[in-house]
């Protein structure tokens, strides 16, 4: 009798645990996994630092940088991150000179290089009067047409285009070609910004890293073509010596416009790369009056820029030129002893490609001669360490 119910609940038993094991497997299923995490948003793409220079033919002959002056406000209106209007006006005569000797493109990409624009908005602006006056008044009518043309300063290339046109009553010239300006500007802007910015977004990101964020840091520290190493940086207690950097000469086929924007990146890439002590460009201009010298003076020769270095308190001296043969470009630096007046070390590049290349290979030419500068220096404490 005991072995029997021993039996009947040793099945019920087992009766119950696959039924519970069932019922548990039933809740599971109706259980939902968490909906994943929506991935993260992209960084906002910068917006890019914009510079007007127009061209005006104005109907009294004396405003010619009115449409630009108009021009800033009606962008700062529409968002838009404008160069600092003073800085060009300051600028303004040697900007539109590189825009008659370049051409637009080429000319926009230097101009904006120089000031720090990552797009030169440029065109033309035109007023006239139309004949006769308004029956039974003294005004007048005005017609004013712009045509504008937004130019990336990274690679020269157009992003947007906009003509407008607008007219205007008034008693006088000078009111008259204000009104209509500012009215066809308007126009011609509600048209171009949008598509620019459209523009600026759809680019490669290397290129608008040139003018924003990594890449442009990198290349201005001089890490240059992909496989190449990273320049190390001075090692513990490393004195750096006093240098000077002479402007860039130009050689043939190169224009003198872009040596100011040459000489500028050279500079950027020495003081972050902080092997040299560089001498600031006032300090090197002060120097050189105390001699009636000047910083426009040719310096093509390690004696030359010994003899430089020396007014300049200077222990070493760099000098380079660019120059083009053909359809390629070549930039060649040279770090000289000025105690001694020979050539420490020499970095160069070449390559193909539109006036803008001459950026990359300034970098690429300084990254050469500063890896040279730290391979050198690790030899010499490898040296001391022996001894």
């Amino acid at each position: 009798m005991d072995m029997r119910s021993d039996a009947r609940r040793s099945e019920r038993a087992a009766g119950v645990r696959p039924l519970a094991g069932c019922v548990l497997l039933a809740v599971a299923g109706c259980m939902t996994a968490p909906a994943p995490a929506p991935p993260p948003e992209p960084p906002p793409i910068p917006p890019p630092q914009v510079m007007v220079l127009l061209d005006e033919q104005a109907t009294n002959g004396q405003a010619a940088v009115m449409s630009e002056a108009l021009a800033v406000p009606l962008l700062l209106d529409r968002r838009v991150t404008v160069v600092d209007a003073g800085t060009v006006q300051a600028n303004r005569d040697r900007l539109r000179a590189l825009l008659i000797q370049e051409g637009d493109e080429q000319g926009a990409l230097m101009a904006g290089l120089q000031l720090g624009a990552d797009v030169v908005i440029g065109g033309t602006v035109e007023t006239k009067r139309l004949a006769g006056q308004l029956a039974g008044s003294n005004l007048k009518s005005y017609l004013g047409t712009v045509t504008l043309r937004a130019v990336c300063t990274v690679d020269a290339r157009l992003l947007a285009t906009a003509t407008d046109a607008a007219t205007a009553i008034a008693l006088d010239d000078a009111t008259g070609t204000a009104k209509t300006l500012r009215l066809a500007l308007a126009a011609a802007l509600d048209k171009l910004v949008p598509a620019m910015l459209q523009s600026w977004a759809a680019l490669p990101e290397t290129v608008r890293l040139r003018r924003h964020g990594a890449a442009d840091e990198t290349a201005a520290a001089g890490e240059t073509a992909a496989g190449e190493e990273p320049i190390a940086p001075p090692p513990p207690g490393y004195e750096p010596p006093v240098t000077a950097i002479w402007p860039m000469t130009p050689q043939t086929g190169v224009s003198s416009n872009w040596m100011p924007v040459l000489t500028e990146t050279l500079y950027a890439c020495a003081q972050k790369s902080h092997w040299f002590r560089l001498v600031t460009r006032d300090d090197m201009a002060k120097l050189l009056a105390e001699h009636k010298l000047q910083l426009s003076e040719v310096c093509d020769s390690s004696t030359r820029a010994a003899e430089f270095g020396r007014i300049l308190n200077a222990q070493k001296m760099v000098i380079g030129s660019a120059s083009r043969l053909g359809a390629t470009y070549q930039v060649v630096l040279k770090l000289v002893d000025v105690e001694t007046g020979e050539v420490d070390r020499v970095g160069q590049a070449s390559g193909g490609g539109n006036l803008d290349v001459l950026i990359r290979l300034i970098r690429q030419a300084a990254a050469d001669m500063l890896r040279t500068t730290a391979a050198e220096s690790a030899d010499t404490d490898s040296a001391a360490a022996a001894r």
